[in-house]
């Protein structure tokens, strides 16, 4: 690689116009093998805003395979992970073309992550074959072991850490060159929604609501931290400035909202079908929205059912499904819009932050005022407005967010918010490689 061909996400220009930016690409080096493991990581990656190279996806017309290695590897990604199986030691096009353009990468640009992964294979025994081939060893990058014998629990910590890292690799070049940048993320979890051209991070959560709702355990296991992996890197790289664009059910709205909390700091704009939207918007100086009192469903008074109607009035399918929760709410609260539910309530960002502070405080009221600890939450409403209402949703305990599913015809848990839900965000090493 000669030193005129820089890598492109190095390139200053990425700071230009919004609509050239792509997010930012790995090089996943293995053969066959390992399937469970290498799905696993691809899915971490993608719900965290990466992407990956396919040579099938990202081949130009005529262009040859090996040729097309070679371009992804010098220009294109910002990662490089290997697989390191007993397969992977025996396959030609591995150390003839991937490792070798890998390491050179490295050469000329000390920011490029290598992360070798042991499967079935030791340290030492990569050595050997780095040598045996006349390269540089590619052990001596921190790399992460996934032990044959280990619990799924260890090997998802150990994909999750190679997942932290190489979110951190595509996005710090971005913001050496400027740290003002703004980054543009985008949450999209419709098959029909578009991805990958004009953002940094394309938080791909189609696959998990394919079916409607993601499980219990796909909240909790995978989307929910990797969206505390995203702040993560955000809170380290940058000054808490993001534009955000959601395509998705009001779960994953809210759940960015309440990850990229006001409490954190983070002001966040948005461009909508309602407009242009900001965090930092003035409110109003009156209330936009009509606190109801209603009769509640059980005698539990820890616990309260929230429904906010912005969009339309959910109360007629609300009621058969409050009574059926087991923890029996004592207290029953609707919002609504002064002028009434509607497609059209949401006036302007200043009507669209004070609607969903008003929320949050009525939350925080109902917790300080009159010990509820547990909120189950109904909300219909603009997508962009769910993640300026998670924003706003911070010292109230645990928040039960409940989805409507299309295919059932009823609602479900969703999502889990505060303290019970968070998941922490684990600590990255610090290491060369």
């Amino acid at each position: 690689m000669s030193d005129a061909l820089l890598p492109r996400d190095s390139d200053a220009a990425l700071d230009a116009a919004p609509e050239t930016r792509l997010p930012p690409r790995f090089f996943l080096s293995h053969w066959r093998g390992n399937a469970s493991d290498i799905a696993a990581l691809q899915r971490a990656l993608q719900f965290r805003g990466l992407h990956a190279w396919r040579d099938v996806d990202h081949l130009e017309l005529g262009e040859l395979f090996e040729a097309a290695i070679r371009r992804a590897i010098r220009e294109e990604v910002s990662a490089f992970i290997a697989f390191v199986t007993p397969t992977f030691l025996t396959r030609p096009v591995i150390w003839n073309v991937e490792v070798p353009e890998a390491l050179q990468r490295r050469q000329h640009d000390p920011e490029f992550l290598i992360i070798p992964l042991f499967c079935g294979v030791t340290p030492q025994e990569l050595t050997a074959a780095c040598a045996q081939h006349g390269l540089g060893d590619l052990s001596a990058f921190n790399g992460r072991t996934l032990a044959p014998g280990a619990t799924k629990k260890v090997r998802s910590a150990e994909l999750r850490w190679v997942a932290q890292r190489t979110l951190r690799a595509g996005l710090r070049p971005r913001f050496a060159a400027n740290s003002d940048y703004a980054p543009r993320l985008l949450l999209r979890a419709q098959a029909q929604s578009g991805g990958e051209h004009g953002v940094d991070l394309d938080l791909d959560w189609t696959a998990p609501f394919a079916a409607g709702c993601p499980s219990t355990t796909e909240w909790r296991d995978e989307l929910v931290p990797a969206l505390h992996d995203v702040r993560g890197a955000l809170d380290e790289l940058s000054r808490r400035n993001a534009h955000v664009q959601v395509q998705a059910r009001l779960s994953a709205p809210l759940a960015l909202g309440e990850v990229l909390s006001a409490t954190s700091k983070y002001t966040l704009t948005f461009d909508g079908a309602n407009g242009a939207w900001s965090t930092a918007a003035p409110r109003r100086p009156t209330p936009v929205l009509v606190r109801h009192d209603l009769a509640a469903p059980g005698t539990d008074r820890s616990v309260a059912l929230v429904e906010v109607a912005i969009a339309r009035d959910l109360s007629g399918t609300i009621a058969g499904h409050a009574a059926s929760l087991s923890d029996r709410p004592g207290h029953s609260v609707r919002l609504t819009p002064a002028t009434g539910a509607s497609q059209q309530a949401v006036a302007d960002a200043s009507w669209a932050i004070s609607a969903a502070w008003e929320v949050g405080e009525c939350l925080r009221t109902l917790h300080d005022q009159h010990g509820v600890r547990h909120f189950h939450l109904y909300v219909a409403a603009p997508a962009e407005w769910c993640v300026l209402l998670g924003h706003t949703l911070n010292a109230v305990g645990k928040i039960t967010v409940h989805q409507w599913h299309p295919t059932t015809g009823s609602y479900v848990r969703a999502c889990t918010l505060g303290a019970v839900g968070a998941t922490p965000r684990t600590a990255t090493t610090r290491s060369p490689g």
